[in-house]
């Protein structure tokens, strides 16, 4: 079975930087109590599908684009990323096998990394890293953190763009790049000038 990946242009009085669309409610049922995100409706019925991207053998959990919104990474159940053409919906390179043992709940292109490194997290609770050549072919993946807790989220800081802040349960962790990266150091220098 194939799951796809749809993605969706906004239409123009939306900004991007909405995201996450909608309004907070707070919300009590039985003995639970919560927050639940409330989505305009104006933003969900102007929404078109542009593109369906079918590649997956599992539920896509993430996608993430690239610093130029010219590729698209997407990570699944199936424990493996895709990196997709935006364009054209052409997949880029081969299905990549991450080396992850469980669900991949997040993944995301490092920054002012040409589009050669990717860090994705999961159900296994670890952290990797997915290195690419200059092709975008993959030439290693590297486990970073792991045992804390699944991994949900994968953000960055402008102020340390190397850095990769990952969510374990509730357990925030800080991947430094640079360690990881100094093992290769041709790698290194590619994606680090002057390093």
């Amino acid at each position: 079975a194939t799951v796809s990946v749809l993605y969706c242009t906004l239409p123009t009085p939306f900004p991007l930087i909405m995201r996450p669309c909608g309004l907070l409610e707070s919300y009590t049922h039985g003995n639970c109590k919560g927050l639940r995100r409330l989505f305009y409706r104006e933003l969900i019925d102007d929404m078109n599908i542009t593109r369906k991207l079918s590649e997956h053998r599992g539920c896509v959990n993430s996608i993430c684009y690239n610093s130029t919104g010219t590729k698209l990474v997407s990570g699944s159940d199936d424990m493996n990323l895709n990196i997709w053409d935006t364009a054209t919906g052409e997949l880029l390179v081969p299905t990549i096998s991450t080396g992850h043992e469980g669900n991949i709940f997040t993944a995301t292109f490092v920054p002012y990394s040409d589009d050669t490194l990717l860090i994705s997290g999961g159900l296994d609770e670890q952290t990797r890293l997915t290195i690419l050549n200059e092709a975008g072919s993959p030439i290693g993946t590297r486990r970073l953190k792991s045992d804390l807790g699944y991994v949900t989220t994968i953000e960055y800081s402008p102020e340390f763009p190397f850095v990769a802040f990952s969510l374990h349960g509730s357990a925030l962790v800080a991947n430094d790049l640079r360690m990881q990266l100094m093992k290769c150091s041709s790698t290194l220098s590619r994606v680090m000038p002057g390093f």
